[in-house]
């Protein structure tokens, strides 16, 4: 279990084994209608249609077993962003099914299964300690499939346990979607990282 620091800002004495680095992939599954890919496919961009928003975007590559680190810049907070199974189509939003798991970033409310109409129902947790910039950040996630967990991250800072009964399922891909106006993107980091350390608290960086 990834138990956090006692001491202020000392790592844990004895840290659990973790990818050496993050994981590098591709978006695979878009909505070519309301998403422009680049080239690379490493960026995806929301073209502005209010009926599009949130539709979901997944990525090329799925884990059901072992560890795996992945990181993503989000020029924007109005973004959903998660895990999905590969039964999640393009043609809904993120965390709206029972195929998808995805944090609204503005709220730090885990959708899954989740419907405008019954909000109470499809919010599965509440990270009261996330909060993410207007402008977007840096968010990275750790799938730890030994345990079933779903780690986050924002701005390299730990968040807490995003999902927490995914044991024996899977596999799982990146998931995202975004809202707003058009020409907000959200790209995929694929520079070999290692994953950052885990506090208990939220540290006051200078």
């Amino acid at each position: 279990h990834y138990i956090l620091p006692r001491e202020k800002n000392q790592p844990h004495p004895n840290p659990p084994t973790m990818p050496i680095e993050s994981e590098n992939w591709t978006w695979e599954k878009v909505d070519a209608e309301h998403y422009v890919v680049s080239q690379d496919k490493h960026c995806i961009t929301f073209q502005g249609d209010p009926k599009a928003e949130y539709r979901a975007c997944v990525g090329s590559t799925g884990w059901s077993t072992g560890k795996h680190y992945w990181r993503v810049w989000s020029g924007t907070d109005n973004a959903r962003i998660g895990i999905c199974t590969d039964g999640c189509t393009t043609d809904k939003p993120g965390g709206s099914d029972e195929h998808s798991w995805c944090l609204n970033m503005q709220t730090g409310d885990v959708y899954h299964n989740f419907d405008p109409a019954k909000p109470a129902e499809g919010i599965t947790k509440r990270l009261y300690k996330f909060l993410c910039p207007i402008g977007g950040g840096r968010v990275s996630f750790l799938l730890d499939m030994d345990d079933g967990k779903l780690l986050l991250f924002m701005n390299d800072e730990y968040q807490g346990v995003m999902v927490s009964d995914l044991k024996g399922k899977g596999p799982f891909y990146p998931c995202i979607g975004i809202g707003g106006t058009e020409g907000k993107s959200i790209y995929i980091l694929p520079e070999p990282t290692p994953v950052p350390k885990m506090y208990t608290y939220k540290r006051n960086k200078i």
